[in-house]
């Protein structure tokens, strides 16, 4: 009967020291050195774990199903295994006017534009440049750009140069020379950015074809006292003239009831003597009338007040021809 319970104690005594010895021998993980690169930072790491999800974990590291792992989480590691890792950013991506926003762990603007199946035309423009790292709250815009030129014609209308000819009669026109039109191109380039409005960003202008000037002949008359004026000499008079007056011009002459024959500076009246009002012509002023020809103020008139003037002749017929008319005068300097 002790034997037997001795046996059995021995069995007993077996077997626990067996269960004590397996349990000392369970495999320990080795130490081994892993890297770990986030961008363009790498670190070592000493680890016991045995897979890339676990190291991670170890690390403290929440993985998103937009994170960037490499290699794969479930890799066992090994001593100097690299493990990159890129967090997932907020970015906003633009395309064509469309906004997306999104959560991309894309390295740079190029692998985001692939990942989002975005293919690039020949007129496309990206912002920022595709090489730019992709950074938190970035926005990434494709700008569709259509692009042309046209080219247009503009008609420049010839310019009008009058001169006067003492050969027509006054108030009659001829024309001397048509003129002719110009031409010039303008080329224009537009630019329309996706759906907005077009612009013209740049302008060249260039001359095909000069204008030729108009030329019109304006009568002025034949007076006795200015058909000899030559046209050369009607042009240079104009050109000193230092004013122009727009007066109410009557006819007289010397020989009318009442006159003496002599205006009021004591020279004899006649074709070139003018009366005026000193007020607004100084006697003595020298003058120059188109279709009369030179004067001098020389006389006044109870009747010549304001802007009017009376126009000496030298014979009634010439008196009764001028009549009253308006006429401009231009005073001489």
């Amino acid at each position: 009967m002790l034997a037997f319970v001795l046996a059995s104690t021995g069995v007993a005594c077996a077997a626990g020291h067996s269960t004590t010895a397996a349990a000392s021998a369970a495999p320990v993980s080795p130490r081994i050195t892993v890297t770990m690169a986030t961008g363009a930072t790498e670190t070592p790491y000493v680890t016991q774990a045995t897979t890339v999800a676990d190291f991670l974990a170890e690390r403290g590291i929440v993985v998103t199903p937009a994170d960037r792992v490499s290699p794969p989480a479930d890799t066992p590691l090994a001593d100097g295994t690299r493990v990159d890792f890129h967090a997932a950013v907020p970015v906003q991506l633009i395309v064509r006017g469309e906004v997306r926003d999104l959560s991309s762990s894309a390295p740079d603007v190029a692998t985001l534009l692939s990942e989002e199946h975005i293919a690039l035309g020949a007129s496309d423009r990206v912002e920022p440049q595709q090489t730019d790292a992709l950074t938190s709250g970035m926005v990434v815009r494709v700008t569709h750009e259509t692009a042309w030129t046209a080219l247009r014609k503009q008609l420049l209308p010839p310019r009008v140069i009058q001169r006067y000819d003492p050969a027509l009669p006054a108030g009659t026109t001829k024309t001397l020379f048509p003129g002719r039109s110009g031409e010039r191109e303008i080329t224009v380039h537009f630019v329309q950015r996706d759906d907005r409005p077009i612009e013209a960003e740049s302008r060249v202008s260039r001359i095909v074809r000069h204008s030729r000037p108009r030329v019109i002949l304006r009568g002025i008359g034949e007076y006795a006292g200015f058909a000899r004026l030559a046209q050369r000499g009607f042009d240079a008079t104009i050109g000193l003239a230092r004013s122009a007056l727009h007066m109410i011009a009557t006819a007289y002459t010397a020989s009318c009831a009442g006159c003496t024959g002599f205006a009021a500076n004591g020279m004899r009246a006649g074709h070139g003597i003018v009366a005026v009002d000193p007020a607004v012509i100084p006697l003595g002023t020298r003058l120059f009338i188109p279709g009369y020809g030179r004067a001098v103020a020389g006389d006044t008139g109870g009747a010549i007040v304001g802007h009017r003037i009376d126009l000496g002749f030298n014979s009634l017929g010439d008196a009764l021809q001028f009549g009253r008319r308006l006429i401009t005068v231009f005073v001489l300097r």
